[in-house]
């Protein structure tokens, strides 16, 4: 620097044209403006993290940091205006492009970025009409999992209970709200009411997503959601039904698909062995061993529920998004069950849910054994089993590991050999090792149905090896008769 000025004084002596060259190039030399800030996410609560800001029409950007604060220096003095992008905005098809701003050399500009408030985007997104039926939506978007095209022509679903009052009484009415995923891969579901937790299914052909919960206190909800490309689901359609006495390991070592590995954990980080790790959807189960380590192969792509289970422990469940030939780890903590005698109140939620699955209307008919919400809490079960020892045609054979064996009286039905299957939830329970008292507390069950092999609804047929019909033990779970 030294040096440069020693070279310009000379040049100066020597002439006066230099140093009216250099005066004049220092004046032409912009004095750069700043813009710094703060984005906030007016959707869920909270700084809009992650989010890159664009000085609109050139290439100057930054992203926000954890607490969404942003800076953008060397800014030519002028007219400008700032563009946010994010993958929440994305999946809203939102663009946000702030007023223009002039900057003065050596300005420093403080801006306040907030994306648009749940009440803005959907009057934005949904009809005065649809509004008029329930405030709150639920937007997002389906791609497929792999490939990463839209699912156009995919439908999301939500289904709820309401009661619908008049002059005759009051009824339990079925509430559903269906959307089209538009060619750019987007839906939206309007017209819900804010104070519903309901799931949210993705389906196209033979394939869905999970039942992603959401909660729409807030007025709206945001889902990315995931399905197999067209081709994966068509060859899924074409595979076995569910409802087959397939043994676990030809499910789970089937050629293909995704593979689900990881670790299951207690509160202190001690690792759990013997937890039940299921893939809701494909009905695909693990054991964690000493290590508490598991892996799945063979899953689907999508959008899919993990769940773990282990008697003792509080379920712990997570919604992943898995590709065809990708593997995914997983690690999930399970929290030690604590007992607390409370009073109970059966929700009307958990009453609608059992009209829906048609709990009720079997009951009504009297075929079978039926074990309702109320003698559930009333016995105060120390296992699931508990509950099943008042069914007369049950029988129980105790090892000497201190493990029933629950089993069927073959003069009951004739033909029978007294094989017991039994269904979670409407899903077949595929592990013939261990029965779901391994792994649920009683207070994780809503209902239970108990059918004779010649009382079975057809629904719930299942058959042994040798393809004689066996006992079904129905257990409807206190989660998923929240859900649906």
């Amino acid at each position: 620097m030294r040096l440069h000025l020693a070279t310009l004084a000379s040049a100066c002596a020597l002439s006066v044209s230099p140093c009216v060259a250099a005066a004049q190039a220092a004046q032409a030399e912009p004095e750069f403006a700043v813009i710094a800030g703060v984005a906030i996410d007016s959707i869920r609560g909270g700084y809009l993290r992650n989010a890159t800001v664009i000085v609109d029409g050139t290439m100057q950007s930054t992203t926000t940091d954890s607490l969404g604060r942003f800076a953008i220096d060397s800014i030519i003095p002028g007219e400008h205006r700032l563009r946010v992008r994010h993958p929440l905005l994305d999946t809203l098809g939102v663009v946000i492009v702030t007023a223009p701003k002039k900057l003065a050399p050596l300005e420093r500009l403080a801006m306040l970025i907030s994306t648009p408030s749940p009440k803005t985007i959907i009057s934005a997104k949904c009809s005065a009409n649809e509004i008029a039926r329930g405030p709150a939506a639920v937007l997002g978007t389906v791609f497929d999992a792999d490939s990463g095209d839209p699912s156009a022509g995919a439908t999301v679903t939500t289904t709820w209970s309401g009661l619908q009052v008049s002059q005759k009484g009051v009824k339990v009415v079925q509430e559903r709200r269906n959307a089209q995923v538009t060619p750019e891969g987007m839906f939206r579901l309007c017209g819900l009411p804010n104070d519903l937790t309901a799931g949210i299914i993705a389906a196209r052909g033979a394939d869905t997503t999970a039942s992603v919960k959401v909660d729409l206190s807030s007025g709206i909800a945001i889902l990315a959601l995931h399905l197999p490309a067209s081709a994966t689901a068509a060859a899924v359609s074409a595979s076995p039904s569910p409802r087959t006495d397939t043994p676990p390991a030809a499910v789970t070592t089937k050629n293909g698909g995704a593979l689900v590995k990881g670790r299951v954990t207690d509160a202190s980080n001690k690792p759990v062995e013997g937890a039940q790790v299921q893939i809701e959807q494909d009905r695909l189960t693990a054991i964690t061993s000493s290590d508490g380590t598991f892996q799945i192969s063979g899953a689907r792509a999508g959008t899919r529920t993990i769940t773990v289970r282990k008697l003792g422990f509080e379920p712990a469940q997570t919604t992943v998004d898995l590709k065809q030939s990708g593997a995914v780890d997983v690690n999930l903590k399970l929290a030690k069950f604590v007992p607390i005698l409370k009073t109970i109140e059966i929700s009307a939620l958990r009453n609608q849910a059992l009209e829906r699955n048609g709990f009720s209307a079997r009951r009504h008919r009297g075929e079978g054994r039926f074990i309702t919400p109320e003698e559930i809490a009333r016995r105060v079960p120390v296992r699931v089993n508990d509950l099943l020892r008042s069914v007369p045609y049950l029988h129980f054979t105790r090892l000497y590991n201190g493990k029933d064996i629950v089993s069927g009286r073959p003069t009951i039905a004739g033909g029978s050999t007294g094989c017991v299957r039994y269904y979670v939830d409407n899903v077949l329970w595929l592990n013939t090792i261990d029965s779901p008292d391994e792994y649920y507390h009683p207070s994780d069950i809503g209902a239970i149905e108990v059918y004779p092999p010649n009382l079975v609804p057809g629904d719930f047929m299942a058959f042994s090896r040798t393809g004689q019909p066996c006992y079904v033990i129905v257990l409807w779970t206190a989660s998923g008769l929240q859900l649906r």
